[in-house]
């Protein structure tokens, strides 16, 4: 199954560590995945709009990552569940602090997102990091991270 914890992730990595009979490497892994503390700063209000215009669910390794790096879901905080379709005119009439693209629909890929929205910060986001726990979550995190730091460190930033 896909982990929806960081928990569950580390938990996944040391049975699969003992099925291949390499606990020792499981155990390594299964230490950089533990989780970091979160930055210092204010939350910042996040969007991240996957493959297809849908959203994640608050229970999803994803939506962790995202609250361990300092954001808050806009998803959320507007009453969006797992697999929510959100629309190029909803991003721009309601618009999160930073838009984490992962997916390449017309609407993620609009002019509009660059220009309509002053204030909006895009930055993009690979989809392989939003699934799959293990040795993922640390490109995550690292990935998340560094929007964040982008995000707090200037007044409008593409990422």
């Amino acid at each position: 199954g896909s982990p929806k914890t960081i928990a569950e992730s580390i938990a996944q990595v040391r049975e699969v560590a003992e099925l291949a009979e390499r606990p020792r490497a499981g155990t390594a892994l299964a230490a950089r995945l533990a989780s970091a503390p979160p930055p210092a700063g204010p939350p910042i209000s996040a969007l991240l709009w996957q493959p297809g215009e849908i959203v994640a669910g608050e229970a999803t390794l994803i939506a962790e990552l995202l609250r361990e790096a300092g954001f808050t879901s806009h998803a959320a905080a507007r009453g969006l569940e797992q697999a929510d379709a959100v629309t190029l005119e909803q991003v721009l009439a309601d618009p999160p602090q930073v838009l984490l693209v992962a997916g390449d629909s017309i609407g993620q890929r609009h002019p509009l997102l660059a220009e309509g929205v002053p204030a909006l910060r895009i930055a993009a986001f690979d989809p392989s990091l939003i699934y799959c726990g293990g040795p993922t979550i640390p490109k995550a995190r690292a990935r998340l991270r560094d929007i964040r730091a982008n995000v707090a460190s200037s007044p409008r930033a593409g990422t």
